[in-house]
């Protein structure tokens, strides 16, 4: 039966050690990487939102602040008062 052939039916568990061995090199390889990560300072994007903590550059639609007027489109694309052609 494949049951008893891959262990599923033992009476006694193998042992821990057994199932979860780390390697020397491994556990070696873990401590160096571990040491080797610089301390870096999280940089995080201003978008004039109280509580936001977004890291990345974005918009809150529907949102004044001082640094965007909340509307989805601007007021320029919308009456078409832009130079942008």
């Amino acid at each position: 039966m494949w049951l008893e052939q891959s262990g599923v039916l033992r009476a006694q568990p193998p042992l821990f050690e057994t199932l979860c061995y780390i390697r020397p090199e491994e556990e070696a390889l873990m401590d160096y990487l571990a040491q080797q990560k610089p301390a870096r300072a999280e940089e995080r994007y201003d978008c004039g939102l109280d509580g936001c903590c977004k890291s990345f550059p974005h918009e809150h639609v529907g949102v004044k602040t001082a640094e965007q007027d909340g509307l989805m489109l601007k007021e320029e694309t919308v009456l078409g008062t832009t130079d942008d052609l």
